[in-house]
């Protein structure tokens, strides 16, 4: 038997993320301060730990309060996320597929694939997480998709990962900049550069680790443009360069002000994969879903 219920789960959540302040928490649930002090003073007594500190009037999680919030808000969001499902089966769908791509935000490739899924197969709903493209494995280990389509290693003790595209990494320069001139880059070329990118925090699998980490030299400056969109736009306008993948620059194919170049003589190369928990295997349905997702074609590279 559980020692908490949901609503022991809402209080803490509630709590948190009106930044501490019962008074926000309480009009968040409805309820009365002394009903929500009520609530927590009961988790924490089933539990025998204190779940926040009190400081300047206002909760602080415990180290043992951020793993139940964490926890709580992954089962909470699964909870609403089934009850929208079930409410939605009940009209007639059979099944509801969530997933999410890495880093990026074009969906460019979506359209098709669903508009061919849906005719094979009517019952299933495919939904985009977007929320979630920050970090998918984390979302897909937490429940919160079913299936990640990333280009990041993923750890075979969680996950399964099928293979669904080659890509290449390349730079994005406006078409009458001076490297737009040249047949490939090299790390030097960015040296005097501004450099536009959707996130200035260095992550995984993208330019700093497989491009400007191998190097000598940095960007001058670095542009953070928050999305895809603004990046491109940004090239195309002559603010700075920037890199992506061939995959990616599909979505704004033809760009007459915006040519992609190949990074280092030999080029940069990546993979594709459509990545599902190992602990619960994907569902007929996933499955079903993977198998179209392997036919997705694989994207050209730039010549040499």
């Amino acid at each position: 038997m559980y020692k908490l219920t949901i609503n022991h789960l809402q209080t803490v959540v509630a709590i948190e993320e009106n930044h501490g302040n019962m008074t926000q928490a309480s009009r968040k649930l409805n309820l009365s301060q002394s009903a929500l002090s009520h609530r927590l003073q009961e988790a924490e007594t089933r539990l025998g730990i204190q779940l926040f500190h009190r400081r300047n009037k206002k909760l602080f999680l415990s180290k043992s309060g951020r793993l139940l919030y964490t926890s709580a808000k992954s089962i909470l969001n699964q909870l609403h996320k089934t009850e929208f499902d079930i409410e939605r089966m009940m009209g007639g769908l059979e099944h509801v597929i969530r997933f999410s791509t890495s880093s990026y935000d074009c969906y460019h490739w979506y359209p098709k694939v669903l508009k061919e899924f849906s005719i094979e197969q009517p019952g299933i709903d495919i939904e985009i997480v977007a929320e979630a493209n920050q970090d998918p494995l984390y979302a897909l280990r937490h429940g919160t998709i079913d299936l990640a389509i990333t280009h990041l290693k993923s750890d075979p003790m969680y996950f399964s990962s099928v293979e669904i595209m080659d890509d290449e990494m390349v730079a994005i320069v406006p078409a009458d900049h001076p490297l737009a001139k040249k047949k490939f880059l090299q790390h030097e070329d960015f040296e005097d550069q501004v450099f536009i990118t959707n996130a200035t925090k260095t992550m995984e699998g993208r330019e700093y680790e497989l491009f400007f980490k191998h190097g000598e030299t940095l960007p001058k400056r670095i542009l953070c443009a928050g999305h895809t969109d603004g990046v491109v736009n940004l090239v195309r306008e002559k603010t700075g360069v920037s890199i992506l993948t061939r995959w990616i620059m599909e979505c704004y194919a033809p760009q007459r002000k915006v040519v992609q170049k190949r990074l280092s003589q030999k080029g940069i190369f990546i993979k594709w994969y459509a990545v599902t928990r190992k602990n619960t295997p994907p569902s007929e349905k996933v499955f079903l879903f993977l198998e179209k997702l392997k036919q997705l074609k694989q994207v050209k590279t730039i010549e040499k």
